[in-house]
């Protein structure tokens, strides 16, 4: 064998183990352009921040966002970005990119009301909300819900509830009737507010699920966390069972969370109604919900007064005054530090009851009870898409994700308030709010 073919053979492994070495993934190559596979898109976002939250929170910085109609089907850093075609093009100029947020205990106004309804869904458009899930059935909902699903009109996804169920007791057949009417009205759970024995209850787990119907609202006091588990309930409202037991001891609440995060039930604090009608804020630290544009006059002039009644006996009190909230704060903290499963509802009902707004409030005010800002988004995207049944096509930035996103201007893992900076929203693939800035 001469030098000269020893040498070509030589050089003919090495090209060999190279390749080998790349597809194991020893070497990085970054595509240029002409090699970049080709993708259908409709959308681009581009110089975006991307915000991703599992497995860890991070930033990806210069990156772009292709999406195929209602889907996303290319994430990437730009330098490696695949041709876009007649793509329309948001330059998001460095703003941050998520998931959608997504509000877990809402009250929609009933469509029969063509002009709160509208109020309503823009409002939560604006604030970046791209699902709600609403807690007050109405048998004009689901009409709602289908016109939205099908562009006909603007607004976020819906999860809807059943009429509310209140009684004292059920038998097995109310408790059918209760579901079958639920089911009939195009619910997508039955809301509990009250049953008054764990017989009824479990009455109403099992109609509910028989029918295909799950059941969230509030924990009966004859109820544990772990019979709520066993009857399949989604999700526990306003800290109840936690907050109590935390009255009776601290022990005792520390136990309950310890259950609760043992179970797939996720627990929803809704600390902003709690606020409001504890008389945590003024009037002139809600000004920024600019009630205006969702109200009357005379309605936002009689929230104003019943805020300034709760304050009239101290005008000198520092506001906010959280000390009324100090208790649920620690409750939250009990929840989250045990590993229970967060989402996110402002419970925007009464006083002040501006889905948008009311909502960053209640961002805050979990950040508020200690929850830093990364498990406040999970809870607000991840938690959220997994309680919907979802998680494999909702609450993350990635391919195959319904694209249902949100920009915003500062990084929301620094500060959950640079959350209310909202840039642009995108819901199913189209571009529904858009408020650009200069930077």
């Amino acid at each position: 064998m001469t030098t000269q073919t020893m040498a070509q053979i030589q050089k003919c492994i090495g090209l060999v183990a190279l390749a080998l070495l790349a597809a194991c993934g020893g070497l990085s190559s970054t595509p240029t352009p002409d090699q970049a596979p080709t993708i259908s898109t409709t959308l681009v976002i581009r110089n975006a921040n991307v915000v991703r939250l599992d497995p860890t929170a991070e930033v990806l910085a210069a990156h772009s966002v292709h999406l195929d109609g209602e889907r996303v089907s290319w994430v990437g850093p730009a330098r490696t970005e695949p041709p876009a075609g007649n793509a329309m093009v948001v330059d998001a100029a460095g703003a941050y990119l998520l998931a959608g947020l997504s509000e877990m205990h809402a009250h929609l106004p009933t469509a029969d009301d063509p002009v709160a309804i509208d109020a309503y869904l823009k409002s939560a458009l604006q604030a970046g909300i791209t699902s709600v899930r609403s807690m007050r059935g109405h048998p004009s909902h689901p009409r709602l819900r289908a016109e939205i699903q099908a562009g006909q009109r603007a607004g976020p996804d819906l999860l809807l509830a059943s009429a509310v169920v209140a009684v004292d007791t059920l038998s097995r057949q109310a408790a059918d009737d209760v579901a079958e009417a639920a089911k009939q009205q195009g619910a997508d759970f039955i809301k509990l507010l009250r049953v008054g024995d764990l017989e009824s209850y479990q009455n109403l787990a099992r109609a509910a699920a028989a029918r295909g119907l799950a059941i969230a609202g509030h924990l009966p006091a004859t109820v544990t966390v772990q019979q709520a588990a066993a009857a399949g309930q989604l999700s526990i409202e306003h800290l109840h069972g936690v907050h109590g037991a935390l009255k009776r001891s601290r022990q005792e609440a520390d136990d309950f969370a310890k259950q609760a995060a043992k179970t797939a039930v996720f627990q929803c604090p809704t600390l902003f109604w709690y606020a409001v009608q504890g008389g945590v804020y003024r009037a002139s630290d809600l000004a920024d919900f600019n009630a205006s544009s969702a109200v009357s006059a005379a309605v936002e002039a009689q929230w104003k007064a019943k805020l300034d009644e709760e304050w009239a006996d101290s005008p000198t009190r520092e506001s906010p005054n959280f000390e009324p909230l100090a208790s649920r704060f620690e409750a939250t903290r009990l929840l989250f530090s045990n590993g229970a499963k967060l989402v996110v509802g402002a419970d925007a009902s009464g006083v002040y009851a501006i889905p948008g707004p009311a909502y960053h409030r209640e961002l805050s005010l979990l950040a508020q009870a200690g929850i830093d800002p990364a498990s406040i988004l999970r809870a607000a995207t991840i938690n959220a898409a997994a309680l919907r049944g979802t998680p494999a096509t909702q609450g993350r930035v990635a391919v195959g994700q319904l694209a249902n996103l949100v920009l915003v201007g500062a990084n929301p893992l620094d500060d959950i308030r640079n959350l209310r900076d909202v840039r642009t929203v995108i819901h199913r693939g189209r571009r529904v709010v858009d408020n650009p800035r200069p930077r």
